[in-house]
């Protein structure tokens, strides 16, 4: 059964969200909303361990909704108690200050134009506990952290049966060896999703170079099918070092989709997706790593 929607009446957009249950390439139950007495949107959340060097984290996309009048992000975790600390060039930075000061080490959100996006309409949002919260109360894990868009102003919107849309993407490391430099690793990238017929493509025009990624490929494609939804996606790169590379340094990453999540609102298309795979280090050793891939994108007219 279609999970229903507190947002009003589910898309066909919205119901990607059930892609996931169906599909080999996303096998996990994505978190539902019961309600939202605020802004909705959609997000990628990340638990982290560490371990020594390692990071291991386990994602999921999520419903989220944000109410601006008592600073309330609602998820698959809670954030109560924020407030505003800054607004840096149309970006409001939020910190949970439990009568303290600001602190690095603060549970904080990040909400407002999207670097990549300024012009965009849907809002760009990055919430995290870093420390805040004991692992005891995160199922073990030591932080969790989720990022992803509000809806616009426009309101959830279903897709057009033929569109192009022109993205923005930034992919993040959240999983992985820090020696190998895997974990945190960014990467800006612009590409072209086309949507035809109960079906969207994400390809890959370009990334920001000189970052040390090179020979990136990127394959992203859901489809609407007599049996539901199915996506798949693939993302591989190599390591632009060449003569003197550290040995545990990545050479290579191999990864497959895990989940996607699209919402159209007006013009715009945005997707959260979470991906995961292999990490070949330059000295043979191999390890699983976790990545998140969140994209914008404005309609051609």
């Amino acid at each position: 059964m279609m999970p229903s929607t507190p947002f009003g009446t589910r898309s066909r957009g919205l119901a990607c969200v059930v892609a996931l249950l169906v599909t080999p390439a996303a096998l996990a139950e994505p978190f539902v909303l019961d309600g939202c007495d605020g802004t909705p949107g959609i997000a990628v959340t990340t638990y982290s361990k560490t371990n020594g060097p390692d990071v291991s984290a386990v994602t999921e996309t999520t419903e989220v909704c944000w109410i601006e009048a008592t600073a309330t992000l609602i998820s698959q975790e809670t954030s109560r108690g924020l407030q505003p600390v800054a607004d840096q060039g149309g970006v409001v930075q939020y910190q949970r200050l439990d009568g303290g000061t600001v602190s690095p080490l603060n549970e904080q959100l990040a909400l407002g134009a999207w670097e990549n996006r300024p012009e965009a309409q849907s809002p760009y949002f990055r919430w995290t506990t870093e420390s805040s919260r004991a692992p005891d109360t995160l199922n073990g894990f030591d932080s969790v952290t989720a990022e992803g868009f509000l809806v616009s102003g426009a309101g959830f919107t279903p897709p057009p049966d033929a569109a192009v849309y022109d993205m923005e993407m930034q992919l993040t490391g959240v999983g992985g060896s820090i020696t190998a430099m895997v974990y945190n690793l960014f990467l800006p990238m612009n590409g072209t999703a086309t949507v035809d017929d109960g079906r969207v493509d994400v390809t890959l025009d370009g990334y920001m170079e000189g970052m040390g990624p090179q020979n990136v490929a990127l394959s992203l494609g859901l489809a609407d099918t007599d049996r539901g939804f199915e996506s798949a996606g693939a993302l591989t790169m190599d390591n632009g070092l060449m003569a003197g590379a550290p040995g545990p340094f990545w050479s290579r990453l191999d990864l497959t989709l895990d989940e996607m999540f699209p919402m159209y609102s007006g013009a715009e298309l945005s997707f959260v997706a979470s991906f995961s795979g292999e990490a070949v280090s330059f000295d043979g050793a191999r390890a699983p790593v976790a990545f998140t891939l969140v994209g914008n994108g404005v309609r051609r007219d």
